[in-house]
């Protein structure tokens, strides 16, 4: 109980606060001391880098750049070491950092939700307002039906006082520190938006050759720009018409409000009042719907058994009775319904998965790249000018077929090859006894490594050094 009630003294969310404090233990210890252990390395190959979010927060770090170019030696030999092999199609492991900052989440879920039987620990959840949205339905995934009450209860109280005049945004989506890093780099991909008359005038082919000349993975800057482009498009069709896009059910998942909250401010505001007035309704009818659950007891479900067989229902006009043996088997149901189970199917409505717009028109944007890829690439004047461009990033070469579209994987190889050279070089250089040695591209390779891995790591840009 103590570990509670220090959690929930913080203000805000406790979880929130708890994966943040995890993810700044992991970066300090990361390094500090991590960096060259082997332990860390391995999870890092086997991660295939650091998830686009934590490396961002990495390449912020200016104490950290010594340490990613160690570790991106090694995972760039680990990548071309298995990237003709079926091995690398298989999922990456999860980020090392976020193992650390889910695990820290985690385990403040845990400390809170065992200890919501203590009358203090209930009163000072509801004095915090609770968890966040994302971190509540995270809460209530084993919880009990009194957890669930209290988790469900607080919950409804902070969407009642967003309604009020709170903080909606806060509300919904848990705490995001990567929000000003992904807003610049989306800023930047402005430049690269096409432009409506280019469209009209050149051919597919032409089209496709454009985004070759950036020095990044066309299928990620796809997305990159998808994501802006749906984010600037919403503000204005909002602004615009408010009561028609009410009416479609927008809805956004943490990342994505956040991103629109940085650009425009307004338009993220309504799309989560929106959101606000969803959620607030499906879990009013939870609450309302509570006292029907099971008793934990089998007095409990016995006393309910008999309710449900003394209850008359006054038939609608015109409509027949209900027949007694409809009671009798809805008595029986009460008497036989296992508690946990009778939870679980009362919250899945709350627990079900929930599409993002923005997730779904941006990984939408991505996929046709990637088959317009694989078939612009069968034309051999494109085929010989992608492999003078930057070319697909790892993620998106491992989804071709390789044998109907083998150039992105040898590109990719060569490129990779160049680059993990460019990291040793890098690392020569480093040492003392080569310390009258001008520096030259290589001193940039642990940066652009990540847009080779996973081009999300700059937004689909080319890859930069951030400010």
């Amino acid at each position: 109980m103590r570990d509670a009630l220090h959690a929930l003294s913080g203000g805000g969310c406790a979880v929130c606060r708890a994966g943040a404090s995890g993810e700044e233990r992991f970066v300090f210890s990361f390094v500090t001391e991590l960096y060259g252990e082997p332990h860390m390395l391995d999870a890092v190959r086997a991660s295939r880098g650091f998830c686009p979010a934590h490396t961002r927060t990495l390449l912020r770090c200016a104490p950290a750049r010594y340490a990613m170019r160690l570790v991106y030696a090694e995972v760039v030999d680990a990548a071309l070491a298995s990237l003709a092999t079926a091995r690398l199609h298989t999922e990456p492991r999860t980020c090392p950092a976020c193992v650390s900052r889910s695990g820290a989440e985690d385990f403040a879920i845990y400390v809170v939700r065992i200890s919501l039987r203590e009358t203090a620990v209930v009163e000072a959840y509801r004095a915090a307002r609770g968890f966040c949205f994302p971190h509540a339905l995270g809460a209530l995934r084993g919880a009990g039906i009194e957890a669930a009450s209290v988790l469900l209860g607080a919950l409804l109280e902070r969407l009642d006082g967003a309604a009020a005049g709170g903080d909606v945004i806060q509300s919904l989506a848990n705490h995001d520190a990567d929000a000003s890093a992904r807003h610049d780099l989306l800023q930047r991909l402005g430049d690269l938006l096409p432009r409506e008359e280019d469209g009209r005038r050149d051919t597919t082919l032409d089209r496709f050759l454009a985004p070759l000349r950036v020095a990044a993975c066309p299928c990620c800057l796809a997305g990159g720009l998808m994501e802006r482009l749906y984010l600037d498009s919403l503000a204005v069709r909002w602004r615009r018409d408010s009561a028609t896009l009410a009416t479609e059910g927008v809805w956004l998942c943490s990342q994505h409000l956040h991103d629109l909250d940085s650009a425009h401010r307004d338009a993220a505001e309504r799309v989560a009042q929106q959101g606000r007035a969803l959620l607030q309704a499906e879990v009013a009818r939870w609450w309302a719907g509570r006292e029907a659950l099971p008793g934990p007891t089998l007095a409990a479900r016995v006393a309910a058994a008999r309710a449900e067989l003394q209850r008359r229902d006054e038939p609608e006009p015109g409509a027949r009775p209900e027949p007694r043996e409809g009671r009798w088997l809805r008595a029986a149901a009460q008497l036989l319904r296992r508690r946990d189970e009778a939870l679980r199917s009362s919250l899945a409505p709350l627990l079900r998965d929930r599409r993002c717009d923005v997730c779904h028109a941006v990984q939408g944007a991505e996929d046709r790249e990637r088959r317009f890829v694989q078939a612009a690439l069968l034309d051999r004047p494109t085929a010989a000018e992608y492999e003078r461009a930057h070319g697909l990033c790892l993620r998106h070469v491992l989804e071709l077929d390789d044998a109907a579209c083998p150039l992105p994987a040898r590109v990719l190889r060569a490129r990779l090859s160049v680059l993990a050279w460019e990291l040793a070089e890098a690392g020569r250089k480093s040492a003392w006894s080569a310390r009258h040695e001008p520096g030259g591209g290589e001193c940039d390779a642990w940066l652009r490594a990540p847009a080779l891995l996973d081009g999300r790591a700059f937004c689909g840009g080319p890859a930069h050094r951030p400010s």
